[in-house]
């Protein structure tokens, strides 16, 4: 789909809620996602990353050392479940113990529905089955 008014929108909801304190980084990411995840051709991601590198003045170089540091993290602390960038409340005393995979692709995927979730944006998860669509929502409940 074409990018919309609508994504700009989605992110500058999303860089009000990150605060005043928040590093050029986390908006960056922000807009990353906001304009290019819904994007299905590798082709199409790429031609927006590059416009959101040239608009944050990014150079690709940054732009790769980023991405490759970038690991969102998840941990639970009583009450709260805090997936990278997104802390979500929680009923749950201690985290269940369950044989889902932290692995970066899965982990970046739990914080994208955690954002989506916060911000009460709709989310369509699509995919070959087996690929963890299920898994991943059935874990962030």
């Amino acid at each position: 789909r074409e990018i919309t008014a609508r994504d700009l929108l989605r992110w500058t909801s999303r860089v009000v809620t990150l605060g005043t304190h928040s590093s050029n980084d986390a908006v960056f990411l922000e807009a990353l996602e906001c304009f290019s995840s819904m994007l299905a051709s590798t082709a199409a991601r790429t031609s927006v990353v590059k416009l959101v590198c040239e608009a944050f003045n990014v150079a690709q170089a940054r732009y790769e050392q980023i991405m490759a540091a970038y690991a969102p993290t998840v941990k639970f602390a009583r009450g709260y479940l805090c997936i990278g960038r997104v802390a979500l409340t929680s009923t749950l005393t201690e985290l269940p113990i369950t044989t889902y995979a932290y692995t970066s692709t899965s982990t970046r995927l739990l914080e994208q529905l955690a954002v989506a979730g916060r911000m009460q944006e709709p989310v369509l998860l699509v995919g070959e089955t087996g690929t963890g669509k299920t898994s991943a929502v059935q874990h962030l409940a």
